[in-house]
């Protein structure tokens, strides 16, 4: 799959501002929830926001600084930037010789990403906005530096099955990313119906339109899709929640667990914070702050609010537990 070059990359040496969003329709399908077409400001502005990062890779003359979109991915991203593909790192890597032929960095099996302060192993098939969430939580080895920004992200070409062990998979290219998307979205269709006919029901070039969406930071491209999976019907089985403890900072650490959170018995994000579940994640503390698309959300806002308005476009809401005493001020964007 080729991939888009985006204008919100910078080459070495110098931030830039992201791109302006691009236009989303005013109108949305007679079916839709009125809270999609009520706050569509908040749908696009949690779509567009981005993550300032700066990737440092080996053998690159000066980190390169990117405004990576909350929704994308870090192989995506690095696939944008057309200078990282002249790189003789990463052309060695591809099979080449180097000298300043572009390669696609994207299909490079065997980059590794750490984070720079703390040398830990980042988990590249998450979105890159939940990444930016769990790196927000106290950390030991590097108190506040993990909520500096831009978030420095090394990255590497180290061939390593541990390392891909400490990850739980390799990485399968593009098209396996887009795959593992694919069957994400049918996960959460799942736990929201009991069943993946919506989803199986699209046609191809449809379906397809929500990754391309991801791909090319573009609400307008996944819209009619997005409501059609996510927005046409209530949630009749269960909320589709991903809870991340404190814990999922570390890689060993098992990164998420889900809950059956049916909507008639849990209408609050105070419901969700009251499972006991959640309680053993935080150690019987006092309850944690729940932190979605980088914003502290308060325990009485409605689930049914959240869902309509900050779950990811791979059809889960990714919800990050914050300790009581770490929460004083608002984890990195």
């Amino acid at each position: 799959m080729s991939l888009p070059r985006t204008p919100s990359i910078a080459v070495p040496g110098s931030p830039v501002a992201p791109a302006p969003p691009t236009p989303v329709a005013a109108a949305t399908t007679a079916g839709t929830q009125v809270g999609w077409t009520a706050d569509l400001a908040v749908v696009e502005s949690i779509f567009h926001a981005s993550i300032p990062v700066a990737f440092v890779v080996d053998g690159a003359p000066a980190p390169v600084y990117v405004n990576a979109p909350r929704n994308s991915y870090l192989h995506i991203v690095l696939a944008s930037v057309p200078y990282l593909g002249t790189l003789d790192v990463f052309a060695k890597a591809a099979g080449g010789q180097g000298g300043g032929n572009a390669v696609d960095v994207g299909a490079i099996p065997d980059l590794v990403f750490r984070d720079d302060v703390s040398g830990s192993l980042i988990r590249w098939h998450f979105p890159i906005g939940l990444l930016a969430d769990l790196r927000a939580l106290p950390h030991p080895l590097d108190a506040d530096e993990r909520r500096k920004v831009p978030w420095r992200i090394r990255v590497s070409v180290n061939r390593d099955e541990n390392l891909d062990s400490a990850l739980g998979l390799p990485y399968p290219g593009i098209d396996g990313l887009e795959a593992m998307f694919t069957n994400t979205v049918k996960e959460a269709e799942f736990m929201r119906y009991g069943s993946v006919k919506k989803i199986m029901s699209l046609p191809k070039d449809t379906s397809e339109q929500l990754w391309r969406a991801v791909v090319d930071n573009n609400l307008s491209t996944g819209e009619p899709v997005i409501n059609t999976l996510f927005h046409t019907d209530p949630v009749a089985r269960a909320w589709p929640i991903r809870v991340y403890p404190p814990a999922a900072a570390g890689p060993s650490a098992p990164p998420y667990f889900q809950l059956f959170l049916p909507p008639a018995e849990y209408s609050t994000v105070a419901d969700l914070l009251a499972h006991p579940r959640v309680a053993a994640a935080t150690d019987l503390g006092p309850p944690p702050t729940a932190v979605v698309h980088g914003l502290a959300v308060h325990p009485d806002t409605p689930l049914s609010w959240v869902y309509r308005h900050l779950v990811t476009v791979d059809g889960w809401i990714h919800l990050v537990l914050h300790p009581a005493a770490a929460t004083s001020s608002p984890p990195a964007p």
